[in-house]
């Protein structure tokens, strides 16, 4: 559980979903707070025998599939791949394009980079085991910002 989100792994038979679907009213109707199915998926893990559409009937909801995203972090039943981590890297050299760094000083940047840029990866290499390119890729964009460098914070230059 994170704030509002809600992770629930469960067996995938229809008796369950009925009884979490249950379980999810009794809690809306105590606490006021509403399941939106239309946000919520059906993530199958090894349930190649399972009827998704079933189950997505169910609970009226879609049904997604490996990799996906919770929580801005990249989530795969196997070994995450390069594409699968390029948004969270494209986001970050977003945010160093964005900044106009002609109008700050060498003490500013490196502020910038301990507390915007180190921060906004710290949470994903908690979780995932990060491959070597990212932690080049993160720690090139960084540097590049930081030594006010152009040529070093090139998207996919690794």
């Amino acid at each position: 559980m994170y704030a509002d989100d809600v992770v629930i792994f469960i067996e995938p038979d229809v008796e369950e979903l009925i009884a979490v679907k249950s379980l999810l009213q009794c809690f809306g109707d105590a606490s006021g707070l509403i399941t939106n199915y239309a946000k919520s998926a059906i993530i199958p893990i090894q349930c190649g025998h399972i009827d998704t559409n079933t189950l997505s009937m169910t609970l009226q909801c879609t049904v997604k599939v490996f990799p996906c995203t919770y929580l801005g972090l990249p989530l795969s039943d196997q070994r995450l791949r390069k594409g699968d981590l390029q948004p969270s890297l494209n986001k970050l050299s977003r945010k160093v394009k964005g900044w106009n760094k002609g109008n700050f000083s060498l003490d500013a940047r490196l502020l910038l980079v301990k507390h915007v840029l180190s921060a906004m990866h710290i949470y994903q290499l908690l979780v995932i085991d990060p491959p070597i390119w990212l932690i080049k890729a993160i720690d090139k964009l960084r540097m590049g910002f930081l030594w006010n460098n152009d040529e070093l914070r090139v998207e996919n230059a690794w």
